[in-house]
């Protein structure tokens, strides 16, 4: 047992779970991890990092995370991107059921933030022209056998890409592509791409996944 986990194993004994539940964060750590992924990254000059605000809102991970500059945030609803804000994030994702017209078009207005529409009425409820001049993108459903749905249950389905595809105001969408699935592997990703390519009419056009 080295000198850090004798260290650890003194302190959590000496705490009292019973009465004050904690969250211990080896912040040391966590730092350590993400410039080990970002110099792996950094071999793939289109890749770009995002954390998931859905893993920890705790200030002090999300301050640690900012601090490391490349690394961006990825957020689900209104609350967590003004949260994000705070922490000064250069680059920013969202995508959610959550956000309403209003939200939306709140959203065109950040140069530094894509949003990524997750499902038909959000695409609806946007003017038409706004989308000329807003590189946003979609959110697809994609196949998961990880759960007990045959498809994830947010995101666009085949059906509404192709509708997206015949309408030439809207294909511009199809550009960027977000998608919410659980990759342990690279069979796994293999598998999310191969779907992407098949519901995607013009899959070389896909600028962002």
């Amino acid at each position: 047992m080295w000198e850090g986990e004798v260290v650890k194993e003194t302190f959590l004994k000496s705490l009292d779970f019973k009465t004050s539940p904690a969250l211990i964060y080896d912040i040391d750590s966590i730092k350590s991890k993400s410039l080990q992924t970002l110099k792996i990254l950094n071999k793939f000059p289109t890749w770009q990092l995002y954390f998931s605000m859905k893993a920890s809102r705790s200030p002090i991970i999300l301050q640690t995370i900012a601090s490391l500059e490349e690394i961006g945030i990825d957020v689900s609803s209104v609350y967590e991107l003004q949260f994000a804000k705070t922490f000064r994030f250069k680059e920013i994702s969202a995508t959610g059921p959550s956000f309403n017209t209003t939200a939306i078009e709140g959203l065109s207005q950040n140069s530094q933030l894509r949003f990524y529409f997750d499902s038909m009425e959000q695409i609806r409820a946007v003017p038409i022209s706004l989308m000329r001049h807003w590189h946003s993108g979609i959110r697809i459903s994609v196949p998961s056998n990880l759960s007990r749905f045959d498809y994830s249950r947010f995101g666009l389905s085949r059906e509404d890409i192709k509708s997206i595809n015949q309408t030439p105001t809207l294909s511009c969408l199809l550009r960027h592509v977000h998608v919410h699935f659980e990759m342990t592997s690279i069979d796994e990703w293999k598998r999310v791409v191969k779907h992407i390519s098949s519901v995607i009419p013009n899959p070389s056009n896909v600028y962002t996944i």
